[in-house]
């Protein structure tokens, strides 16, 4: 994939500006699942979880990235500033958030989900 043209595709398409965020599936298949993601600056994604382990690769901007679990008390207490070219893993069912500090993009990948393992249901918001 041509990642820059890509992430020019998806901040063009005007969904951005609308609803604060917009993403693309570039490739999914049994068992994993990559979404590119574009956040406009102050979106929050609220607590949520996916079933399946996930990787979150930030390719611009900045993301506050919290996890809300309490065997990962640091981690709650004090989000993880995620920059571009930075990325955090995490395991399978932990709840977690994250809040866009500057319009950001990033890399969503989720390893062994089942069709409907990752919803964000109506907790997003702008």
């Amino acid at each position: 994939f041509d990642l820059v043209r890509a992430v020019q595709d998806l901040k063009s398409e005007g969904i951005l500006e609308r609803d604060g965020h917009n993403a693309i599936i570039l490739h999914k298949e049994a068992g994993l699942k990559v979404v590119l993601v574009a956040l406009r600056k102050g979106y929050r994604l609220y607590p949520h979880k996916a079933e399946v382990p996930i990787i979150v690769h930030v390719l611009e901007g900045e993301i506050q990235f919290g996890v809300k679990d309490e065997t990962v008390q640091a981690a709650r207490e004090n989000p993880l500033a995620l920059r571009a070219n930075m990325l955090v893993t995490l395991h399978a069912g932990l709840v977690h958030e994250l809040h866009a500090v500057e319009n950001s993009v990033f890399l969503l990948t989720m390893a062994g989900f089942a069709e409907r393992s990752f919803d964000a249901g109506p907790n997003s918001a702008r």
